[in-house]
Order: structure tokens, then sequence, then C-alpha cells
């Protein structure tokens, strides 16, 4: 596993196009925490470090946990991703794990769900990537119910990338979404305080 900082580089600074980064709304939430439940591949959680959040990017596979660590090792060696290890944390746990055990800890911000759904795309590179990840991890029938348990824990939001395709993650309808081409990003607000609609 590698990243390609040049892509990065690149999806780093489309700001009016990157639609992960109007869900997250930068200017209203400048230099949070954001959990990243289901870290995978790490490309999302290296962009919301550059977009100036300091990040914890939890995978529950070991092997994928491992193949992560060494290519974020590795990014931070390359020009303009030198804090990186600063801003990013990787966690080895399950995504319920996580937030159980995340009591005393610093406050999250926003939380960011990308579950796995089965990928009909196959000639990106990137699609190839997650294919493979897909396989070796297997079907993850752990996040039911994580919605909930994310939206009791986020301070601001929860974030959950979607194919425009697929159903609400729990059944559940957002409180607004991030339209894109071939995927959505839908928003929740906590539970602990749906008025806080300004929070978007």
């Amino acid at each position: 596993m590698a990243f390609d900082s040049k892509a990065l580089h690149y999806r780093t600074d489309r700001i009016a196009n990157e639609g992960l980064r109007q869900a997250l709304n930068v200017k209203k939430n400048p230099q949070g925490l954001i959990v990243d439940l289901t870290a995978g591949a790490g490309v999302d959680a290296v962009l919301m470090t550059q977009w100036g959040f300091t990040v914890i990017a939890v995978e529950r596979h070991p092997v994928v946990a491992c193949l992560l660590e060494d290519a974020l090792y590795n990014l931070a060696l390359e020009p303009g991703f030198e804090t990186l290890q600063e801003t990013l944390t990787l966690v080895h746990a399950s995504a319920q794990d996580f937030l159980a055990d995340h009591h005393n800890s610093p406050t999250i911000d926003i939380i960011y769900l990308d579950p796995m759904f089965p990928s009909k795309e196959k000639s990106a590179a990137v699609k190839k990537k997650m294919r493979w990840i897909q396989q070796l991890c297997g079907p993850d029938f752990g996040n039911q119910g994580l919605l909930h348990l994310a939206r009791k824990k986020a301070r601001v939001k929860v974030v959950v990338k979607r194919p425009n395709a697929a159903p609400f993650l729990d059944d559940t309808q957002p409180n607004y979404q991030v339209p894109m081409k071939k995927h959505r990003y839908d928003v929740y607000l906590p539970l602990q305080d749906l008025t806080r609609a300004t929070l978007r």
C-alpha cells in the first residue's frame, strides 16, 4: 500500500469541487478533531489533515492497519507532508470498541464514516486498491448501530460517504446532503442537540 502524493496535493487544492471538504465545512470547523472510523486506505484521513484538522484514523483489520502505518510513515517523508505524524494518529481497533473506550479523551468534533460497499468500477487504480481491501477484510457486518453511537459521540456532526444508489446507513435519513457525481455525503447532527443547525 502506498500513497500518490501528487494526487493528494491535487485533491487538497481542489477546494471548490471537493465534496468531502464541503461536507466537513472546513471554514466553520478549523483545527478540530476528526475521527475516521473506517480508515481503510487512509486517503480521506490524509486529506483531512491537509485541511487543518487533527485526525484519528481507526482501522479494524490488522493487516490493513499495518500496511497503512507503513504507507503513512513513508508519506511523512515527502515534501508537503512533514507534519503528518503530528496531525494523524492511527489506531488499530473496531469502530465500536474505539468509541466505547473514548471517555476522557479529547472531544470529538466530527466523525467520518465510509463503510465498505461492493465496487462496480473496474478501471481506476484507486478502485483496484479498494477492491483489494474489500477482498482482504471481507464483509463488514459490524456497522449495525454504528451511526447511532457516532451521533452520540460527535460534538458537531457525523459525515457518511455513500454511493448515490445506496440506502441511508441504518435506514436513517440525514439532516442534509452534499451530492456528487457518483456518490454523496450524508450529514447527521448530534443526537444530543438536533437544534444546532448553525453548525453546518
